[in-house]
């Protein structure tokens, strides 16, 4: 009997195990990706300490001879350290003239205060006696510019007048002008002859009586009518020589030259009189009336002296009690008398004289008057000259440039008025306060040029030769001594940069490759006046004095020098990495305001954001590796990203971390570690 074998069992379970596990597989491995997301490294802005560094590397050297040069050019004022003298660093060794160095400072000084006195004066509010001058000189300006306006008018108006044709009218009234004058001329000639034959008749009666008169005086002083052995005069006298000695010699002697002096000039006078003929010209008639004046005048002198000698004796002799003889008072009389006469032929002959001095006056007025006639008439007749005409051009064209200059000077007084009221401009003041700026940077420049005059010891040591004396001329380009040391120095190599950045005086500090626990400060002493070029690379070497020795520090060492070239305290301090730049501006980054207040600056492993941080354009000053000044644009304690973590997507599974894996039977591997399975 043939066996009966059933449905294949075993095929059937592999195919169902495959397409479970498949499906399982899929189900447990699934994998999902993580979004990745930056986190941003925090800092915030403190405030500190910041220096700019220069680096430069180089050898240390034995230092057994220093060369000691100027910082600039000068004449040697005095030597304070003579070859072989020790000296310590800092020690003065020669003064240089300062004189001009010295000026600049005070010129610097003074354009400070200048410009400090024009800020002051353009902050300082409007004085109301400046607003009060500013109104007053513009009405003055258009009190000017009135007056420049008539003149321009007066001055066209004469030359309308001038190039204008005269009429038939102005002609004629021009001639008859002329024809006045010469009428006028011939009366006043007629007029001044009749004064001056008045004149003469006048000098002709003065003769009549001038005789008289010194014949009279010469009667009463002169002749001895008194007493027989003495003249009058002298009788006169003699009565009080004893009581008034004095007085009566000097009335005396007046009465005796003044009567000498009228008794001359009649003789003269009388002979020119006896010369001279009624007809006689002009100029004798005038010289004859001047001098018969002048003789009355002596007369009228003469006779005065006489009346006070007589009125003197008389009341000399009352006064002494003495009788006063009769004859003094006929002659008294006849004095007064001659003194009335004298005076009237004066006052007649100064009068004749005045009149022909005002005739002759007006003779020459009507010539002149003449000559003005005629040149108006010949005037109208021809026409103006056309010199007067371009002369008068010449004033219209000055006026209107008068009228032209204050309309300018109005329109200035009221721009200057305008500005005064409104004050000083917030330009010109940030303006004026950049100038002061300057001004201190200047003087500061020039302070610290004065200190170049100034020679010092760059280290310790000893002068070994001093090679200039006093009056020479020295400049940097030469040594001026020699400094024997024992001191070593570090020798660096600086290129061109960095050079202009470095000073002598300069702080440094020292680090060597064989030394690296060791670090000594020190200072810049002295810097190559002249660069080395080595395949088109230019370089400077600088001398740093050590600020101590050390035994360990051998010649030959690598030495790593960092020269502080600039420091600041007390200034907002961000990381370098912090800051970026876009064009000619730089900027940082910073969180928004949404994020800010839940900020702080972490350890370092970064934050998320919630929103995109912003930019802040900033102002930076000096910087060193790690930090730099920021002047504007930040305040101390705000949060700046200084770097950005950028994460790598990572993948994850949904599978538990505990769960078993899934197995197909019969295949290896799978919990247990048996063998077993279907067969």
């Amino acid at each position: 009997m043939k066996k009966k074998h059933g449905f294949p069992l075993v095929p059937f379970i592999l195919a169902a195990a495959v397409i479970v596990g498949g499906s399982g597989y899929f189900f447990y491995t699934a994998k999902k990706q993580e979004t990745a997301r930056p986190k941003y490294v925090l800092a915030k802005v403190e405030r500190g300490f910041i220096s700019s560094l220069v680096s430069g590397t180089g050898q240390v050297t034995p230092q057994n001879q220093f060369d000691v040069k100027p910082k600039t050019t000068g004449t040697v004022l005095s030597l304070l350290a003579p070859a072989g003298r020790e000296v310590k660093a800092g020690d003065i060794l020669v003064e240089l003239d300062a004189r001009d160095a010295k000026k600049a400072i005070r010129d610097a000084h003074a354009a400070l205060m200048s410009a400090r006195l024009t800020l002051s004066k353009l902050t300082q509010p409007v004085d109301p006696f400046a607003l009060l001058q500013a109104e007053n000189a513009i009405i003055q300006a258009q009190e000017a510019k009135d007056k420049a306006s008539d003149d321009l008018t007066s001055a066209k108006l004469a030359l309308e007048k001038l190039t204008k044709p005269a009429d038939d009218l102005a002609v004629l009234q021009a001639g008859n002008a002329v024809t006045q004058a010469r009428e006028s001329e011939g009366k006043a000639i007629d007029d001044l002859s009749k004064t001056r034959e008045d004149a003469f008749n006048k000098i002709s009666g003065a003769f009549i009586d001038m005789p008289t008169i010194l014949t009279g005086i010469n009667d009463i002083f002169i002749q001895s009518t008194i007493d027989r052995n003495q003249s009058n005069l002298d009788w006169y006298s003699n009565q009080l020589i004893k009581y008034r000695s004095d007085k009566i010699t000097l009335y005396k002697n007046d009465v005796t030259l003044s009567y000498g002096v009228a008794r001359d000039a009649y003789t003269v006078n009388f002979e020119h009189y006896k010369g001279t003929a009624r007809s006689a010209d002009a100029s004798a008639l005038d010289t004859l009336l001047k001098e018969t004046e002048s003789t009355v005048q002596r007369i009228v002198e003469a006779v005065k002296a006489g009346n006070t000698f007589l009125d003197y004796v008389g009341d000399a002799l009352k006064e002494i009690n003495v009788t006063v003889p009769t004859v003094l008072a006929t002659h008294q009389s006849a004095i007064d008398t001659y003194t009335t006469k004298s005076n009237d032929h004066l006052l007649a002959l100064s009068t004749a004289r005045k009149t022909i001095d005002t005739g002759e006056n007006a003779k020459k007025s009507s010539a002149r008057s003449i000559r003005e006639k005629e040149q108006s008439l010949r005037e109208l007749q021809e026409g103006a000259d056309h010199l007067d005409v371009q002369s008068q051009q010449l004033v219209v064209k000055s006026r209107q440039n008068a009228l032209e200059s204050t309309n300018r000077v109005i329109t200035e007084k009221k721009e200057a008025l305008l500005k005064l009221r409104k004050g000083t401009e917030l330009i010109d003041i940030q303006s004026q306060q950049l100038a002061i700026q300057q001004k201190e940077n200047a003087l500061a420049d020039a302070n610290e040029k004065v200190e170049e005059y100034t020679v010092r010891a760059p280290v310790d040591g000893l002068i070994a030769n001093m090679d200039i004396k006093i009056g020479d001329s020295v400049s940097p380009s030469a040594a001026i001594a020699t400094l024997i040391t024992s001191q070593r120095v570090a020798e660096i190599s600086l290129n061109e940069v960095d050079t202009a950045r470095v000073a002598i005086g300069q702080k440094a500090t020292l680090e060597f490759d064989a030394l690296p626990e060791v670090s000594i400060s020190g200072s810049v002493a002295d810097i190559d006046t002249i660069g080395t070029v080595s395949q088109g690379v230019v370089s400077y070497t600088a001398t740093i004095r050590f600020d101590t020795q050390d035994s360990r520090i051998k010649p030959g060492m690598s030495v790593t020098a960092n020269i502080i070239t600039d420091s600041k305290s007390d200034v907002l301090l961000v990381p370098l990495s912090a800051i970026k730049s876009q064009n000619s501006s730089q900027y940082v980054e910073t969180p928004s305001s949404t994020d800010r207040a839940s900020l702080q600056v972490g350890d370092g492993t970064g934050v998320f954001l919630k929103s995109s941080p912003r930019r802040q354009t900033i102002s930076t000053g000096i910087a060193n590796d790690e930090v730099s000044e920021v002047t504007e644009g930040l305040a101390e304690g705000d949060l700046v990203i200084s770097s950005i973590i950028q994460q790598q997507a990572k993948a994850t599974s949904s599978q538990s971390p505990g769960a078993p894996a899934f197995r197909i039977p019969g295949m290896p591997g799978g919990g247990g570690g048996g063998r077993g399975g279907f067969r």
